[in-house]
């Protein structure tokens, strides 16, 4: 597994953290997944500010990342922009607007 895979890894499972955490407060996301994309983009953004990862783009990496899970190539372009967004956003804070990745939810 090279760097940004296992980086892609720990920053799911830090993303998955602070969404369960957010929801408790706001309610579930009308699309989950995209906004753990953007947490995932928002952290590999901070490892690379920090000299962990490489300067590089990462888009390309998340994108073969996340095709191990769906091969839908529209939902895979959807999710690979948001985690571009997020990756775009640093050093802005997650969750300063909760209408970053969409409506909320009807049960919000």
């Amino acid at each position: 597994m090279g760097q940004f895979a296992q980086s892609f890894v720990v920053s799911g499972v830090a993303a998955e953290q602070a969404l369960q955490l957010d929801e408790l407060v706001y309610g579930k996301w009308e699309d989950r997944e995209l906004m753990h994309d953007y947490l995932v983009g928002w952290l590999t953004h901070c490892l690379t500010d920090n000299k962990v990862l490489p300067m590089q783009d990462p888009r390309q990496p998340y994108q073969q990342f996340i095709r191990q899970g769906s091969q839908n190539q529209a939902r895979m372009a959807e999710r690979n922009n948001n985690f571009f967004y997020g990756y775009g956003s640093y050093p802005l804070r997650p969750f300063w607007d909760q209408d970053v990745a969409g409506p909320p939810s009807p049960d919000r």
